[in-house]
């Protein structure tokens, strides 16, 4: 089981996620010059973001297999959990940016433009 996610199909998912965040990070460094400076700890994370520059990198593995985007609006960090909290899109920090796909393809939006599309076409569906 992983602590991270303990409803995950598999123990890997976090780590997965990492790996990718990484990626993302070395292909902007080599290709634009470009440096995201992580926050390790929790606190940080919850507080500001997950990093100092505001960009939210996000794996989504079955992009390419479903022709779907996979944006995050709300979580619950287990299924037990009663009732989802905001988080991706709708969480407040410092994030202005979202970074999401798989080592194949990567898409950059602005999370405001995230937001309103989701307010125009989602919220009451």
């Amino acid at each position: 089981m992983n602590a991270n996610y303990p409803d995950a199909d598999r123990d890997t998912v976090f780590q997965e996620g990492l790996e990718f965040q990484d990626f993302v990070m070395d292909l902007l460094l080599k290709d634009r010059g470009f440096v995201i400076s992580n926050y390790s700890s929790k606190y940080y994370q919850q507080t500001h973001g997950e990093n100092a520059q505001g960009i939210e990198i996000k794996l989504d593995n079955p992009i390419l297999e479903t022709g779907n985007v996979s944006i995050e609006v709300a979580e619950k960090s287990k299924a037990i959990n009663e009732s989802f909290v905001p988080s991706g899109i709708m969480r407040e920090d410092n994030s202005w940016l979202y970074i999401q796909g798989n080592e194949k393809i990567i898409f950059i939006f602005g999370k405001k433009f995230l937001q309103q599309l989701y307010q125009v076409k989602y919220k009451d569906k």
